[in-house]
């Protein structure tokens, strides 16, 4: 957690990748869902500078729904994911999921955040505002 480049004073989730490698970075909020229940998903991403500190102009940040009836076989939807530049700011997300009727727990479920590598390495960047709210 970090302040906020723009808002000092504001906190902020710092995903830091360590990947010097084409390699993912991700963030986990572990959490059960309601099945067959929509989701609204809203949350602030500020893309940063690769590994090597490098920018880029076109890299999909985004956001899964992971869930998996035994936690083994995970299913993986992807959502609300952009495609952005690194000196953009902040960027407010938007998007809505649905939950399979079948849906059962298990200990791996989690709306996970994650940045695409570029540049052939990983890509840093900060999430705030995180709303994950059933529509009514």
């Amino acid at each position: 957690i970090i302040d906020d480049p723009e808002e000092p004073g504001k906190k902020v989730f710092e995903i830091k990748t360590t990947a010097n490698n084409r390699a993912w970075a991700y963030f986990n909020i572990y959490m059960s869902f309601v099945p067959g229940a929509t989701y609204n998903i809203s949350y602030k991403l500020y893309p940063l500078k690769d590994y090597a500190g490098n920018g880029y102009t076109d890299n999909t940040i985004g956001g899964n729904f992971i869930y998996g009836s035994d936690g083994t076989n995970v299913e993986n939807h992807t959502t609300g994911s952009i495609k952005t530049a690194n000196d953009v700011g902040w960027v407010e997300v938007n998007a809505e999921y649905t939950v399979a009727e079948n849906y059962t727990p298990s200990a791996k479920d989690c709306f996970q955040f994650w940045s695409n590598p570029a540049n052939g390495v990983g890509v840093s960047y900060l999430v705030s505002d995180i709303r994950i709210e059933i529509v009514e």
